[in-house]
């Protein structure tokens, strides 16, 4: 738990035009953000971006804020609308990533550890795929633990609308998996099928 005496030093330096203010608070939240910003646009370098962002809104605006300690749940919010703006403003390059298609081993090399593989791909392009809001809505519901009330806080939306984008996104994962099942389903039949062909191909040559 960061002390309030660290949030007021940061605030102090801040209010004195200091950029070691920064310094700490990169020091003492840094990793925690590029964390949060990480799990929800799955782009490291774009993580990265998005927090020196923040950082620079907050350079930009220390005179004009009004914080007290402790400034976790500000910083939090600042970032996850930071990242809110990132699907608004660049989710054309989002999809883009998120829109290439899925490589599929061959049946005969497929494996329980190559299905997992699968099934985390098919899971993370479906969590990609989902409209932002709805995606955030469950990043924030599933990662950060939130309740509705408080990611309607953060959204800026109804509990009933928080409802909606979640079950939306239940019933794409629902469908994912459903998808999954299948494939798997079929590369086992077609393993199968392999392999009668190569115990006829061998009984045949018995009487060759």
């Amino acid at each position: 738990m960061v002390s309030f005496s660290k949030d007021h030093l940061i605030l102090l330096l801040l209010s004195q035009d200091d950029g070691k203010a920064l310094s700490l608070l990169q020091e003492i939240y840094g990793s925690e953000l590029l964390a949060l910003a990480y799990s929800m646009v799955e782009i490291k370098e774009e993580a990265e971006d998005i927090l020196q962002e923040v950082y620079l809104t907050i350079w930009e605006k220390r005179h004009r804020l009004k914080l007290t300690p402790p400034i976790r749940n500000y910083l939090t919010k600042m970032v996850i609308n930071a990242c809110m703006d990132y699907f608004r403003n660049a989710h054309t390059r989002k999809a883009s990533q998120s829109n290439q298609s899925l490589e599929l081993q061959p049946a005969i090399t497929s494996t329980n550890n190559s299905n997992l593989i699968l099934l985390k791909d098919m899971l993370k392009k479906t969590k990609a795929e989902l409209p932002p809001r709805t995606r955030i809505a469950f990043i924030l519901s599933r990662s950060l633990k939130m309740s509705y009330k408080e990611i309607a806080i953060y959204m800026g939306i109804s509990q009933k609308g928080v409802e909606k984008h979640l079950t939306k996104a239940l019933k794409a994962f629902r469908l994912t998996w459903q998808e999954y099942l299948k494939i798997t389903n079929l590369l086992i039949l077609l393993m199968y099928d392999k392999l009668i062909d190569r115990i006829i191909n061998e009984v045949g040559s018995y009487f060759l």
